[in-house]
């Protein structure tokens, strides 16, 4: 009979190995033109586009995936919008249509729970570099404390 240890270090043999696998890195060549948001758009829509092109996952997104994601949200503001029919049946909205768009939008962005189980973190942006003081920004400042105090 096999120690139950056996399958534990079996279980964490695989795992490294399954980790320890190549990752390739493509190289894009051109600047990626991230599309404006569609005004037509439904606000939530909008406001979530605006959120994907200011976070870190929109340092590697491609042309092709900018393309789908557009794709992506307009979907989401006819679900929004109750204009989203499931499956041929009657507009509006519906679990169907919201767990079509739900999967739609897990092809563009990476939720937090996708983010652990992947183990990739989103490191908050660098402080801003301390900038040096003049004489007269340091007089000013005391001179507030002063009249202040």
């Amino acid at each position: 009979m096999r120690n139950p240890d056996d399958y534990s270090r079996e279980r964490d043999q695989v795992r490294a190995e399954r980790n320890a696998a190549p990752v390739f890195i493509l190289r894009g060549e051109t600047q990626v033109l991230i599309p404006p948001a569609d005004p037509e758009w439904h606000q939530t829509a909008r406001e979530m586009w605006l959120a994907l092109m200011d976070s870190p996952q929109a340092g590697i997104m491609t042309g092709v995936d900018w393309a789908y994601a557009k794709f992506c949200f307009g979907e989401l503001s006819a679900y929004l919008n109750g204009e989203y029919a499931s499956r041929g049946r009657t507009k509006g909205k519906s679990a169907v249509a919201l767990e079509t768009v739900d999967r739609l939008l897990r092809g563009v962005i990476i939720p937090p729970a996708d983010r652990l189980r992947l183990r990739v973190a989103i490191e908050p942006p660098p402080p801003p570099a301390p900038r040096e003081l003049t004489l007269d920004e340091i007089e000013q400042s005391i001179s507030e404390e002063v009249d202040r105090g």
